[in-house]
C-alpha cells in the first residue's frame, strides 16, 4: 500500500498526524537481544585524535524487509552532549562539515521540531538523492511529557532523543534529477557517569530509492556511519574553538 500524501496543512493542523511506532523502535534499538538475531557489522576505533571513541554497529533484517535495520552503539570522549548535537543539527554547522549535504532548507516548522528537505551528493556512478523529513528532537529534562509519550526511559542522567521520519508532501513532488530516498532514524544521545563522555544509541533504516542492489545499500550504510563520524570528529575541535556549537531549541 503506497504512503499517504499529505499537505503542509495537514501537518499545520495537526504535527503528530505522521507518527510512526516509536515504542517499537525503541524496543528493537535499546531492549531487544543482540542474540535475536543481530550480526556484529564493525567494531572499532573512528579517529585516532579520539582515542576513546568507539562505533559498534550490527545489523538485522526486521519485518522480512530486504534492507537492513543499522543498529549503533557508540562511545565519545573529549565531545560535550549539546555540542554533538549542534554539531548535527545546526544546518549552518552541518554544510561545511557533512560534504554531501548539497541543499538543506526548512520547509515547516514544528514544536520540537520541524519538516526539512535536503538534497545529498552521491558517488560518481550513482544519481544524486533528495528527501523530505520530519525531525523532532526533545531532552528527557526540559521535555518529560513527550518521554512519557513516546515510551522512552525515565532515567537521571541527562539525554535527547532525535526522530527522524519519511514525509510525503503535495508541494514537494519527486524531481526528475533526484531519486526520492527515505530514511527512519531513532537516536539517543545522553550523558554518562563519567565525565567527559558521552553514549549514543542508534537505529535507522534507509532506502536510497531508484535501482540499487540491496547488497550494495546494506554494505553501504554501514560504511557511511563510519565515514560521517569520522569527518564529524575531524571538524569538531575546530567549530568548538571558535565557539560555534551552540544547541538551539529549535531545529
Amino acid at each position: 500500500m503506497e504512503p499517504t500524501t499529505y499537505s503542509l496543512e495537514d501537518i499545520k493542523k495537526n504535527p503528530f498526524l505522521v507518527t510512526p511506532d516509536w515504542k517499537k523502535w525503541l524496543y528493537h534499538l535499546q531492549n531487544e537481544p543482540f542474540s535475536t538475531g543481530w550480526v556484529k557489522a564493525a567494531d572499532k576505533p573512528i579517529s585516532k585524535k579520539y582515542k576513546d571513541t568507539r562505533m559498534v554497529i550490527y545489523t538485522k533484517k526486521i519485518d522480512n524487509d530486504p534492507l537492513k535495520y543499522v543498529r549503533t552503539e557508540m562511545t565519545l570522549k573529549g565531545v560535550e552532549l549539546e555540542k554533538y548535537l549542534a554539531m548535527m543539527s545546526n544546518r549552518d554547522i552541518r554544510r561545511q562539515w557533512d560534504k554531501n549535504l548539497m541543499y538543506d532548507e526548512i520547509v515547516l516548522k514544528l514544536p520540537n521540531g520541524n519538516i526539512g528537505y535536503r538534497q545529498m551528493k552521491m558517488p560518481a556512478f550513482m544519481s544524486n538523492r533528495d528527501g523530505l523529513s520530519k525531525y523532532l528532537m526533545f531532552s528527557n529534562k526540559k521535555n518529560p511529557d513527550l518521554v512519557e509519550k513516546c515510551g522512552l526511559p525515565k532515567r537521571n542522567n541527562k539525554y535527547y532523543v532525535i526522530c527522524i521520519e519519511p514525509i510525503r508532501l503535495k508541494e514537494y513532488p519527486k524531481r526528475k534529477d533526484f531519486e526520492r530516498s527515505t530514511m527512519f532514524m531513532i537516536m539517543i544521545a545522553e550523558e554518562t557517569d563519567e565525565p567527559g563522555v558521552i553514549k549514543t544509541s542508534q537505529l535507522i533504516h534507509m532506502d536510497l530509492g531508484g535501482w540499487v542492489p540491496d547488497w550494495i545499500m546494506n554494505s553501504g550504510a554501514v560504511k557511511f556511519q563510519f565515514k560521517m563520524m569520522k569527518n564529524f570528529l575531524k571538524h569538531y575541535s575546530e567549530f568548538d574553538k571558535q565557539s560555534l556549537l551552540v544547541l538551539k531549541d529549535d531545529l
